[in-house]
This record gives structure tokens, C-alpha cells and sequence, in this order.
């Protein structure tokens, strides 16, 4: 059988699947397919293209992209369609769409210097290295793990020195923050700072949780120190609001509460030493109430550097040491089941008081 113009040398012409019905005079954009399967006709001169019955001219009327058929105008819905595709573009040495598969690539692939390297010997992928150490190693660069547009997602980074490797979260503002920093030839760790300096540095607060240590330190609570002969149950602690404890092998030796109050922890008892009314101006006769049934005062006069040291106890008291003058009595006052000094000075002064009393503590 003759044939005006093209033969046909290998089938049939192909004709592409109907897209009219697609058609809402809106819509310029469509994909091109053959039997539902994506087609790329390669060129708009390989096809030819009928809306209504007129024949379109290529490039002028439509435009082709990928498998993607693209109109000047908006096709109207009442539009009938037909495309048959004339010749497919195949350049000389090109291969056919979908028919590379790994195995004939070369062993191993080096595509734009490094940009992508893979290793099948090795099974290693290198991207910005063509000497891959890992089973994926990224040179000099950024990773971004995680994460779509508009979420928060974090990437690791290496500085140029290769001395710091970070690892940042980037939050939705696209804020960047280095959280974590790691130096590979100090050994150091650094929180929110780009070049530590110790093992472990921190730019901001560090909070621990709170409760005792627990022996050998099982409870992972607080400060306590480990190794270079350091004791895991010894070290800083809190197990109440306004309230910190020293302990040394699992044991609490120091307490230090709001109120100026310091605990010394001994067996059978706890001892503690108040600071009361420090650096206080007093006028003349002027007094000040210590509601404890003993202990020991000690009294600066910060006007002439009088200190006196009183000994207070089963409602009595003994001036121990007056090393210039006594300036004031210290009496039992059964009203306030304590003791009260007094300011006789003879004027208004400033006074420090420092007092040590005895008790035991839960």
C-alpha cells in the first residue's frame, strides 16, 4: 500500500487518549497520555492536534513540555479533541525514556565532579566528595533532615576547618538556632555556642532535676561528679522548693534555705546558723526579738566597731568577749518564748547581728 507523504516504516501512527473532557474554557495546561500511561512526544512539531475539527498550528496554537500539552487559548467544554502523534524525537545516542537502569551505569558515577558520587563497589554515596568514607558522606556542607515548607526541621552543619560539626533546629520563622555543637578534636560538646572550649560549654541556664542522689547516684538527680576519683552520690541537690542540699556519699551534709538559713547535717542532730536583722539601723532602745531557746549572738556595732558575743540558754545569757564596750542587754523574754536585745548605744546606730542556734531538722 502506497502512502502520500510520511511512510510508514514501523506500525501505525499512535493516537493520545481524549482530554476533552477535561475542557472548561479555563484550563490551558493537560497531560498527555496513551492507554493512561504518561506520553512525552519530545517536540509540538510531532504532532498533530484538532479542536472543534480545525487542526492547530504547533508552537502558535499549543506548546509542548514534558508530557504536558500546553493551549495559547483555553479550549471552550463543547470542544471535541484528537491528537496523533507523527514521529517521536530520538537523538543519536540517547537512550529511550525509562530504559537506563542502574546496571549500566558506570561503577563508579561521578556526575559534575563530586556534586553526586556513587560508590558500588563500596556502597557509599558521596555528595561534594568523589571519596566517599561512609555509606553517605555530605562534604563541607548542610543536611536537611525532616521537615516540609513551613515546618520546623533540622540540618547538621561542618564548619570549612572540619573542626566543628553543629546541629540546628530552624523553626517556622526560619530562625536559625546552633544547638548542639560538636568539636572532633577537643572532645568538646557545646550548647548553644559555635566553638566550645571545654567538654562541656553552654551558652544559657542549666537545670537539673531535682531529689537526692540516691546511693552510687541511682537516682540520676542533680550535680554529682564521676570519674578522676570523683563520687557519683556527692555533689548539689534540691528536693524542695527554696531549698539546697549538698550530700556526700548519698548522704545530706549541707542544707542552705530561703530565710538565710545554713543546716550542718551530724549524726544524731542538725545544726543551723540564722543570720537575722544584718546591717540594721536601730534607734535607741530600740530592740530586736530572736524566738529560739538558745544559741549564741554575736552583736557589730558598725558605728565605734563594737562586738559583743552572748551566750543564751535555760532563759539566762553570759557575755563571753565585749572587745570595746558592751552596747546592749540580751534578756529571755517568756512572751516570745526567746530573747530580746536591746540598743543602748545611747543613739540610733547600725547594727549586724550574726546568731548560731542548735536543733534537729526532718
Amino acid at each position: 500500500m502506497a502512502y502520500i507523504g510520511r511512510q510508514l516504516t514501523s506500525g501505525n501512527y499512535l493516537k493520545l487518549d481524549d482530554i476533552s473532557s477535561q475542557f472548561n474554557g479555563t484550563t490551558t495546561t493537560f497531560n498527555l497520555t496513551s492507554g493512561g500511561t504518561a506520553f512525552y512526544p519530545g517536540s509540538a512539531y510531532s504532532l498533530l492536534v484538532s479542536l472543534g475539527g480545525v487542526i492547530q498550528e504547533p508552537v502558535t496554537s499549543y506548546n509542548i513540555n514534558q508530557n504536558q500539552i500546553i493551549f495559547t487559548a483555553a479550549p471552550a467544554a463543547i470542544v471535541d479533541f484528537f491528537c496523533i502523534v507523527m514521529g517521536v524525537s530520538l537523538g543519536i545516542g540517547v537512550p529511550g525514556e525509562g530504559t537506563v537502569s542502574g546496571s549500566k551505569l558506570s561503577n563508579p558515577f561521578n556526575y559534575d565532579s563530586g556534586l553526586l558520587y556513587l560508590d558500588g563497589t563500596n556502597d557509599r554515596v558521596g555528595i561534594g566528595t568523589n571519596n566517599p568514607v561512609a555509606k553517605l558522606d555530605v562534604f563541607q556542607g548542610t543536611a536537611y533532615i525532616g521537615g516540609t515548607s513551613g515546618d520546623a526541621y533540622f540540618v547538621t552543619y561542618a564548619d570549612v576547618s572540619g573542626s566543628n560539626v553543629s546541629i540546628e533546629a530552624i523553626n517556622r520563622e526560619n530562625t536559625i538556632k546552633r544547638n548542639l555543637t560538636l568539636n572532633a578534636y577537643g572532645g568538646n560538646v557545646g550548647i548553644g555556642i559555635t566553638n566550645p572550649g571545654c567538654s562541656l560549654q553552654i551558652n544559657g541556664g542549666v537545670r537539673a532535676r531535682g531529689g537526692a542522689p540516691g546511693a552510687g547516684g541511682a537516682n540520676n538527680n542533680g550535680y554529682a561528679f564521676s570519674g578522676g576519683s570523683g563520687d557519683n552520690d556527692s555533689g548539689m541537690f534540691s528536693s524542695a522548693d527554696g531549698q539546697l542540699e549538698f550530700y556526700v556519699n548519698s548522704q545530706e551534709a549541707l542544707r542552705i534555705t530561703t530565710g538565710r538559713a545554713l543546716y550542718v547535717t551530724q549524726t544524731p542532730g542538725s545544726y543551723t546558723i540564722d543570720t537575722t536583722a544584718e546591717a540594721t539601723s536601730i534607734a535607741n532602745n530600740g530592740t530586736v526579738d530572736f524566738p529560739v531557746a538558745s544559741g549564741m549572738l554575736v552583736v557589730n556595732n558598725y558605728i565605734n566597731g563594737a562586738v559583743t558575743l552572748y551566750l543564751c540558754g535555760g532563759g539566762s545569757t553570759v557575755v563571753v568577749s565585749n572587745v570595746i564596750a558592751q552596747v546592749g542587754t540580751f534578756t529571755y523574754i517568756p512572751g516570745i518564748a526567746g530573747y530580746r536585745w536591746t540598743n543602748n548605744y545611747g543613739s540610733t546606730s547600725t547594727f549586724g547581728f550574726f546568731f548560731v542556734r542548735t536543733r534537729t531538722f526532718a
